[in-house]
């Protein structure tokens, strides 16, 4: 089928660049701007002006070439805008037909992509405005059992990049004060907070704590004040967690 070169070139350079902002936003995973312009031009350029027998092998090769030099500290994020890339393409063609060459969706000369581009558009500016916040939010959200006396307790924490609270090499993390009764029976350990201009002794509690896939390890919880958390959560995890168990 016949296909516009110009615009099939235009459409991929877009997809591209879409599936590396979304991709970012939800593996936090930056990439430098700079490295995601050079590497969705250099592939959707090579794409339409390569036509040898091999030419998806030197495609193949390029995209090996930018993941382990551009991309090495960022493997989540390639992988996760291949993907995207590979499902708007397909979602393209399934809409509007054309054909595919070195990996690349070709654009039929019937069609028109404005409303395609439309929604690109809106796709962009959604993630410029909200979205890249919310995915990224979700991105911090942990299912985490707590284990005390009374039981064990099941919820959503959120981590908090600024809570670095720790006491005698245990971290802190905070509960709601409605949560206080679960850790009547707990030991007690006085925690020195630190806030902006002055300090104070807060009482903590003693438990075990297990976050998604991790070991069980001691930690601190503070329930001396009411939480408001994104997405419904119950506990403000400290940072040292991620680096303990």
């Amino acid at each position: 089928m016949e296909s516009y070169v110009e615009v099939s070139f235009l459409q991929q350079l877009l997809t591209m660049l879409l599936s590396l902002r979304l991709a970012q936003s939800i593996c936090l995973q930056p990439v430098l701007k700079g490295v995601c312009y050079g590497y969705a031009i250099s592939i959707s350029f090579l794409s339409v002006c390569l036509w040898l027998p091999s030419s998806e092998l030197v495609i193949a090769g390029i995209e090996m070439l930018f993941l382990f030099i551009y991309f090495r500290h960022a493997y989540k994020t390639y992988a996760m805008a291949f993907v995207l890339r590979v499902l708007l393409m397909l979602s393209g063609w399934v809409l509007y037909d054309g054909s595919f060459h070195n990996g690349m969706w070709f654009v039929p000369m019937d069609y028109r992509l404005v409303y395609w581009w439309l929604l690109y558009a809106l796709l962009f500016l959604l993630h410029a405005a909200k979205w890249k916040d919310i995915i990224a939010k979700h991105s911090y959200v942990y299912e985490v059992k707590l284990y005390s006396e009374v039981g064990i307790l099941s919820m959503k924490g959120y981590l908090d990049s600024g809570n670095l609270l720790f006491h005698q090499g245990i971290p802190v993390i905070f509960l709601d004060r409605s949560m206080q009764a679960y850790f009547k029976n707990e030991r007690i350990q006085w925690v020195v907070m630190k806030g902006i201009g002055d300090e104070k002794a807060v009482k903590c509690y003693m438990c075990k704590i297990a976050l998604a896939n991790t070991e069980k390890q001691n930690v601190l919880v503070y329930c001396g004040q009411k939480l408001e958390l994104p997405f419904h959560c119950k506990a403000l995890l400290n940072v040292h967690l991620m680096t303990m168990g």
